[in-house]
């Protein structure tokens, strides 16, 4: 915690430059879907979530035909500590192996200049050096958070978040919703991105950060069904199709036998009384 004196780095964090990290000839593409507060407690009773029937269908069940990491016999996760339980925590957490604790109060802020987390070594920073081309999508700005100044800072990530949309003309101002742009866009542009970054013939790494299952109750597209008794669960049932959707189109693509999909929550939901009600 911030106020508690910790061994976590002496006793249990690996420094990525210390250890011998080898790669075949043929280097894999990597694409990190990572899905807004999604948790597996979204899933059925039957799978290891909480609700008698599934509104993740899709995500459950490219779970339990690929690789899941699990704590328990079915699907479960991993543990959440201080300083990953948010959306710029989760993604260093899962990028760089350690918790976000900086001495700003906002953490949608980020004050500091030149690279973030000076002497953390990122799946940027290793993948950067392995000659990859990087880039991370999001349907918000890139500045919450200091998102953009650690992806661009570790490893040298193209930024494609609401700005860099504006900027290009995919949309304008008046085209915002909820935090930007919806992740109907957002799909659709990262299987645009995906063939560019594919057709330079050199590995890449696309990270695709949705938002529309952000609290409070998420964003609903107009493209989705409202099948279930609550907003949030139209919401969730709506990202399991495009996720599975967009991961179906990839496996029709070329560069596909030699790319690993990725699929994460960024962290648990945040809208504590929809998980107790289940």
């Amino acid at each position: 915690y911030n106020l508690q004196t910790t061994d976590l780095y002496e006793k249990y964090y690996v420094d990525g430059r210390n250890i011998n990290i080898t790669f075949p000839e043929e280097k894999r593409n990597l694409i990190i879907i990572s899905v807004e507060s999604m948790e597996t407690s979204v899933c059925s009773k039957e799978n290891g979530g909480a609700w008698d029937y599934s509104i993740v269908p899709e995500l459950e069940q490219l779970a339990i035909e690929n690789i899941n990491f699990s704590n328990t016999s079915k699907l479960g996760g991993g543990k959440t500590v201080f300083g990953t339980a948010f959306t710029s925590g989760g993604l260093v957490a899962q990028t760089a192996g350690i918790p976000l604790i900086t001495p700003a109060s906002d953490y949608n802020v980020y004050l500091g200049s030149g690279k973030y987390l000076d002497n953390a070594y990122t799946l940027g920073d290793i993948l950067e050096e392995q000659g990859y081309n990087l880039e991370i999508m999001m349907g918000s700005d890139g500045e919450f958070g200091g998102r953009t100044q650690y992806f661009s800072t570790n490893g040298n990530y193209k930024i494609y978040d609401l700005n860099y949309a504006i900027e290009q003309g995919k949309m304008t101002e008046k085209d915002k919703v909820w935090w930007g742009f919806e992740d109907d866009k957002l799909f659709e542009w990262a299987k645009e991105e995906a063939l560019s970054l594919a057709s330079k013939n050199e590995p890449f790494n696309l990270i695709i950060h949705t938002a529309d299952t952000h609290f409070v109750d998420g964003y609903l597209s107009e493209f989705a069904e409202s099948k279930y008794e609550t907003q949030y669960e139209n919401v969730y049932a709506y990202t399991s199709k495009l996720v599975n959707e967009f991961v179906e189109w990839t496996a029709k693509q070329s560069f596909y036998k030699n790319t690993t999909i990725v699929i994460i929550g960024d962290h648990l939901g945040m809208q504590s009384e929809f998980y107790a009600s289940h």
